[in-house]
Parts: structure tokens; sequence; C-alpha cells
């Protein structure tokens, strides 16, 4: 529940932050908002810089996603005026689009790690998947929205403002998704979702990533809280409680972060997902 950002950044370094995005035309009158996938480049490049590293990382490649399918969300908020800035270190593909408000900031000489931080700091909000560049504006208590998360057990249940869809869990020999109890009782037996024995003992399972539409979804509630056209109380509380006892427990409920949010639109989609307990 603590509002205050971890880290901040000089008035003298924001000015030179925005002094660079004059790259991009975006000046400090424009909002911009962030979004990231995971992708296996990262961890293939960073292998490079270091003799001595040979491991196959091929086993994180679960919480890949396609950064195509962030397009949707991207072209949408583009229409209320917002710049896209898409950011990654080492990312494995460009953007396919064209939309002159869509940044494709990974394939641009301005990336760098001072640009990584500033960005996560002055954003709107940040969309990203299940990667490390999630801490910074964790750490800068800029809004969220988590997509593609593929473990239950793994939500930070500590953000302070987070909307969160999952990917979902497709049971080939039941022929139907899985339901997050059935998801938490896998994790709570082989840890989570995504490790070595999950896929050595259930090989009958497959991971769905979200779709589009389930991304842009999620982008516009974000949107519409911050910009105070939907109030929280919108939000299905009892879909709502449903999940987070899953996850907390009803008696430990109140650990989770007030402003973590699973998207509304999400548990309305996949409400028979829930436990049927009121």
């Amino acid at each position: 529940n603590n509002e205050k950002p971890s880290i901040t950044l000089s008035e003298k370094v924001i000015k030179e932050g925005y002094k660079n995005l004059e790259f991009f035309n975006i000046s400090r009158k424009d909002k911009f908002i962030c979004f990231a996938n995971r992708d296996s480049n990262y961890l293939n490049e960073f292998q490079k810089g270091i003799k001595t590293m040979n491991i196959d990382f091929s086993y994180h490649n679960y919480r890949d996603s396609n950064i195509q399918d962030y397009l949707f969300a991207a072209n949408e908020l583009t229409k209320d005026g917002y710049f896209l800035i898409r950011t990654g270190k080492f990312t494995d593909s460009k953007l396919n689009h064209e939309n002159n408000k869509i940044i494709d900031y990974s394939q641009s000489p301005l990336k760098s790690d001072f640009m990584d931080f500033f960005l996560s700091k002055e954003c709107e909000f940040y969309i990203c998947s299940d990667s490390g560049i999630s801490f910074i504006p964790e750490s800068f208590k800029t809004p969220i929205v988590f997509v593609n998360n593929p473990s239950i057990r793994l939500i930070g249940i500590h953000n302070n403002r987070g909307i969160i869809i999952l990917k979902k869990i497709y049971c080939q020999e039941r022929k139907r998704l899985l339901k997050f109890d059935e998801i938490i009782k896998i994790e709570n037996e082989i840890v989570y979702v995504g490790s070595k024995s999950f896929f050595e003992k259930y090989k009958n399972l497959k991971i769905i990533d979200n779709t589009p539409e389930e991304i842009n979804a999620a982008v516009q509630e974000m949107k519409k809280i911050l910009n105070n056209e939907w109030d929280t109380s919108f939000f299905n509380q009892n879909l709502q409680m449903k999940f987070w006892h899953l996850i907390c427990g009803k008696t430990n409920v109140n650990l989770k972060s007030k402003k973590l949010l699973i998207s509304n639109s999400f548990l309305e989609k996949y409400r028979d997902l829930l436990p049927t307990y009121n």
C-alpha cells in the first residue's frame, strides 16, 4: 500500500529524457504509453556477451508472446492521442504497422538503459508480459497492465496499481480449458506453470496466449480508470473475490494490494473457470 516510488529521477534527468524523445517528434506535452513482450532474443543475446556461458534458455519460451498481438491495443490507444512506445533491449522482430504514433524504440539508436528508466517513469502506464522489464515501472509505481501472465502462483500481489490477464491452459485430454483452481492445484505440486517438471509431467497441457482482443480490453480498462472514466467499483467484485480467494485464501485476501485487479472483461469471459462456491 506504499504509494511512494522506490526510486526517483531528478528534473534535470527528466528534461534530458524528453530532449531525447524529440528524435521521435514527442514533446513533453504529449502522452505516451510503453509496451513490451517477452521473447527469447534477450537471453540469447545476453549469453553472447559472456564467453563462459553456454546455457539452453529455451525452457523460458513458454513466457514468450507475439508482439504483433499487442498492435490492436496500441492502434486503439493512438485514437485517443497517445503515442505508443515499444521497449526492449534485444527484440527478435520489428513491428509490422503503418501508424506513425507507434514507435519501435527497441529497434532505434535511441535505445539505452537510461531511456528504459526514463520511459518507465514518465509513461502513462506500461503494458508488459512476464518479463524483468516490469520491475522498473513497478519501482516507479507506474500503473501496469500485465498480459500473457503464465502462472497464477507467481502473480505479484504487491503491485501498487495493476490489471492482470492470464495465459490459458488447455487440456487436450479433457478437451477444455483448465479451471483456475485446477491450475493452482498443479502449481502447488510442481512449483509453477512452465517449470521443467510441468512440461515433463503434463505433456497433454497447452499454454495459450492472450488474444489481441483480450489485451485491448484490459488496456482500455486501465485507460478508463486513470482518466477517471471508470471507477474500480465497476469491476465485478464477486468475480474478483472468487479469484483472489484462490490466491490468498479468504482470511488473507487483505494482504493483496487493493489496486491490483484481474481484468473485469477477462473474468467475465472466463467466469466458467472460477470456482462455483460463493
